[in-house]
């Protein structure tokens, strides 16, 4: 049984040009098209205290309580909204976008967290969000979201999940943490904030 099908050739049209970003380079994408977020189970980026040590030293009880808590964020976000997958598409490498609905007999959330296990980019997106969801080691997710605004019913879900919101300094085009703060702070969410900047 097929796990996707294309969606009608306008509203993909309409997706590929609100997501023509995707297109691009990391570096060559502006602000003004999208900001980078990372949600984590921990409350700063480890490497920036030589923390791994929490990580080798866990128990296996431990490390599966954070699993689970990343597990239940994905399984709660798709209830939010219905994702939708996407293929890159054409003769050369990112030359177009195809926009996909997820078919699958696996239920859609358990597919998504199947996916944090197996791969760093499921190619998926969330139209009203405006979100698009990367995963990292280390129980860590990257939010490419176009809105701020958009994006507070997902800080909420980070809330109930005891999960951090953490800045990515690494892509210093898209990140606009201080924004976040101020939008945590505007949400009396402090307590989602990064502990070590």
């Amino acid at each position: 049984m097929r796990k996707f099908l294309n969606l009608p050739k306008i509203k993909n049209k309409t997706l590929a040009k609100q997501y023509s970003y995707l297109l691009k380079y990391t570096d060559d994408r502006s602000s003004e098209e999208c900001q980078w977020l990372a949600i984590s189970v921990f409350d700063h980026w480890l490497y920036k205290t030589n923390s791994f040590s929490i990580v080798e030293n866990a128990t296996d009880k431990q490390k599966l309580t954070w699993t689970n808590q990343i597990y239940q964020f994905l399984l709660d976000i798709v209830e939010l909204e219905r994702p939708i997958y996407f293929k890159y598409a054409g003769k050369h490498t990112k030359s177009s976008i195809q926009f996909r609905d997820y078919v699958g007999e696996t239920p859609i959330g358990q597919f998504l967290c199947k996916q944090y296990d197996d791969i760093y980019e499921p190619n998926v997106i969330f139209e009203s969000i405006a979100l698009h969801l990367m995963f990292e080691d280390n129980w860590t997710i990257i939010l490419d979201y176009q809105d701020l605004e958009k994006l507070e019913p997902v800080l909420n879900l980070m809330n109930q999940h005891n999960l951090y919101a953490l800045p990515v300094e690494r892509v210093e085009n898209l990140n606009m943490y201080s924004e976040v703060e101020a939008m945590l702070t505007k949400m009396n969410l402090d307590n989602l904030k990064c502990r070590s900047l």
